[in-house]
């Protein structure tokens, strides 16, 4: 284990980060299905699309099972969480 910890965070993802997770969820998969899927499948993935459908899961009403997302951030020069 690493005496330096990760400088990130996570915390849930809310309606208004659809497009990042979109964008990350895309990137992600073209990246660990290309020797899966076809190229044309991997290019046909819809950025819009996927993101105006975590868009809509990610704005249900609170009392609404959520998805199991978090969004990671970034924290510069500051420390959270304990250190070993």
């Amino acid at each position: 284990m690493s005496d330096h910890p990760a400088d990130v965070s996570v915390r849930i993802a809310w309606a208004a980060d659809a497009r990042d997770v979109a964008r990350v969820q895309v990137r992600a998969w073209r990246g660990a299905y290309a020797k899966v899927f076809p190229d044309e499948v991997l290019e046909a993935l819809d950025e819009h699309a996927i993101a105006d459908q975590w868009e809509r899961s990610l704005a249900s009403p609170p009392d609404a099972p959520r998805p199991g997302i978090g969004r990671a951030r970034e924290h510069h020069g500051s420390h959270h969480g304990p250190r070993t």
